[in-house]
């Protein structure tokens, strides 16, 4: 005999003792009217043992005519005894009204009392969601078993495989994943759509559906390290790659205005202050097939005169969960399908923005120069005096193009703005309702013929940078450094030599001035009296004219100090005659 731990380990062993019980207890309350119901049960059964045993006993006799007498051999028709020990009808239908009467009422308080512990079991909200609780744990007390699963940052708990039938069970939904449900039946006999995602919260999973695949709805990074590409002089260079994207946010909305003329290729973007909401700037920098469906929206707009709508921000959420469940996007993300052709595999939608970040990254670099990403050849060691330069193509230029390339990749939302007096926006300008008609935001259509395949899997670009751009073969990196070490040196020289230049005129002009001052000085003395014919002061006289012979000092001497000295000559001459100086 099995010990009492023995059935406490079998599955369903207590499940089937207590059904056993409430079935026995069932039949003893109700004896008498079961034994009614047997009762009839053994007249029935008896009866038609009887029937059966005349049948095959006796052959039915034919009926007669008026006035034929029997066969001598014909037996005649035995008439068949009543039932015996027959419960009286009335008695009967009473019980058994009884009996349907508290088995309806049983049943019934079964179901309420199931239906109301289950809504106490999960928090749920009335209706459907409670509906479904109660079958899954009606079936549960009839020991239907169906997995619980719990889904945080897109994994299962437990570990599980994700493309696996579900039977019937229960996902409780994080705030940062949602849940792809995928039916397996055929749709005319579907009960749910072929496919539908579910976001936070108890989500039911049919018995025809499968976990398709989970989806983390926050912000992921992803890098490439030793990135290859080609300059457009032929030079390989390597670099760093990282792009941060999401699909659990909504697209960022730019504001677009016609700068001149209704044309497509006059529109340009807004950039708005999202505290003043004043234009900081308006920049040229959409796509052409983008502009042409802006531009159609753009006309039907005008032409028809909707209501204007409010100005929304650049972006529309916040960094923090709950995030958007977009079905559309995440249907889209989900149902890529790529194989790499160098080892066969299926790549997930999140492989994707690195592959085109790589491509749109070597598109780039391939229309550049490499002495054009850092202005080798233009720069200028004079402007180092003052403040250094401040134009680094790298950083100024190729990788803020490198950022709008890969974000008008990706889904990206417009709305269109028109001054009401057909003004052109200005930088500084306020966007309000009262000067400008706002349309709705508005979904930049996948461009067809271009690589968009980010917005067509509804993919949002919030960050795409890379390292520095260095080339791959070292010596192609020292012959770059000589060279530029050879031009740097070249104009070192010309800044030393115009530094020697200039400290010599400032020496010569200095001894300008002291020999003006000194000459002065001397007049001052000689008009004090007369010493005509001094051979110290001539001798001094002698000097100032050996000094002002020299060509840079005679140049740098003003005319009055050339005045001054021969004034001083005349002075001191003992003839009296000027000499020319």
């Amino acid at each position: 005999m099995a010990s009492p731990g023995t059935f406490r380990k079998r599955s369903g062993c207590l499940i089937w003792l207590i059904r056993l019980g409430v079935i026995g207890a069932f039949l003893f309350a109700f004896r008498y009217e079961f034994s009614l119901i047997a009762d009839l049960i053994q007249a029935g059964v008896n009866l038609g043992l009887q029937a059966v045993a005349q049948l095959t006993s006796a052959p039915q006799a034919t009926p007669l005519a008026e006035g034929e007498q029997p066969l001598q051999n014909e037996r005649p028709i035995e008439k068949v005894s009543p039932t015996q020990n027959l419960p009286p009808a009335e008695e009967l239908l009473r019980q058994a009204l009884f009996i349907a009467f508290n088995l309806i009422g049983c049943f019934g308080l079964a179901y309420l009392l199931v239906y109301i512990l289950s809504g106490s079991v999960i928090p749920l909200a009335p209706g459907m969601e409670r509906w479904e609780m109660f079958r899954r744990f009606y079936r549960y007390l009839r020991g239907w078993r169906f997995p619980v699963l719990q889904v945080r940052e897109a994994k299962l708990e437990p570990d599980l495989p994700v493309e696996r039938p579900a039977n019937g069970g229960v996902a409780l939904g994080g705030l940062s994943s949602a849940i792809v449900l995928e039916q397996q039946r055929l749709p005319k006999f579907a009960k749910f759509p072929l496919t539908r995602v579910r976001g936070t919260g108890i989500v039911f999973i049919d018995p025809s559906e499968k976990l398709r695949s989970l989806v983390s709805l926050r912000k992921q990074r992803r890098c490439s390290q030793q990135v290859l590409a080609y300059t457009s002089d032929g030079i390989e260079v390597k670099t760093d790659l990282s792009v941060t994207f999401t699909i659990g946010q909504p697209a960022s909305v730019v504001k677009v205005a016609y700068q001149g003329e209704p044309y497509y290729y006059n529109l340009r973007v807004l950039k708005v202050d999202p505290l003043t909401s004043k234009i900081t700037a308006i920049v040229d920098e959409l796509e052409e097939d983008d502009k042409r469906a802006i531009h159609e929206y753009a006309q039907r707009f005008l032409t028809f005169l909707d209501h204007s709508a409010r100005l929304e921000p650049e972006e529309l959420t916040s960094e923090l969960p709950p995030f958007q469940v977009d079905e559309e996007r995440i249907k889209s993300a989900v149902y890529y399908f790529a194989r790499n052709t160098y080892d066969g595999n299926i790549e997930q939608w999140s492989d994707l923005p690195m592959q085109v970040a790589v491509e749109t990254f070597r598109h780039l670099i391939a229309q550049k120069r490499f002495d054009d990403l850092y202005l080798a050849d233009q720069v200028d060691v004079f402007a180092f005096r003052d403040e250094p330069p401040g134009k680094f193509p790298l950083l100024t230029e190729v990788k803020p193009e490198f950022f709008r390339r890969m974000r008008y990749r990706g889904v990206v939302s417009y709305q269109f703005v028109h001054h009401l007096k057909g003004r052109l926006p200005i930088e500084g300008l306020r966007l309000d309702n009262r000067a400008f008609r706002v349309s709705p935001v508005q979904a930049l259509p996948p461009a067809s013929g271009t690589s968009m395949v980010l917005r067509e899997r509804g993919i949002k670009i919030i960050e795409a940078d890379f390292s520095e751009v260095v080339p791959t073969d070292e010596k192609i990196t020292v012959r770059r450094m000589e060279n530029w070490r050879a031009r740097w040196q070249q104009q070192i020289e010309l800044f030393r030599k115009d530094l020697e230049q200039q400290a010599a005129k400032i020496r010569d002009e200095a001894r300008a001035a002291k020999l003006n001052e000194m000459i002065r000085k001397l007049l001052a003395y000689l008009e004090q009296g007369d010493y005509t014919g001094d051979p110290l002061l001539q001798q001094i006289v002698q000097t100032l004219e050996e000094i002002l012979d020299a060509s840079t000092t005679r140049k740098l001497t003003p005319e009055d100090t050339i005045r001054l000295v021969n004034t001083l000559q005349t002075r001191v001459t003992s003839d009296g005659k000027t000499k020319k100086s």
